[in-house]
């Protein structure tokens, strides 16, 4: 697999993480094992701005993006600060 080809996977597995079809509920290996942690590290460190942008998509649940935001370390302020917009009290 490419480097655009693992993004691109790892870009197509939040995607599911943030509609909200993978949650710790429904798939707590994705948690427990680091999955989602890996995949958001690889987006955040080659694409920040896909991934910041689909954090903003209210399209998206927000119990999805907030899993997904849990899981940030590089965009965190910004992700928080998105998040936070539509719900002040958001982590605080």
């Amino acid at each position: 697999m490419t480097g655009e080809e693992g993004l691109e996977h790892d870009r197509a597995f939040l995607r599911r993480v943030l509609a909200g079809v993978v949650t710790p509920d429904t798939h707590p290996w994705a948690f427990d094992e680091d999955v989602v942690q890996f995949a958001v590290a690889r987006v955040e460190q080659d694409d920040p701005a896909w991934l910041l942008a689909q954090l903003a998509d209210r399209g998206h649940p927000f119990d999805g993006r907030a899993n997904v935001v849990a899981a940030t370390h590089q965009v965190r302020a910004e992700a928080l600060a998105i998040l936070r917009r539509e719900r002040p009290d958001y982590l605080r």
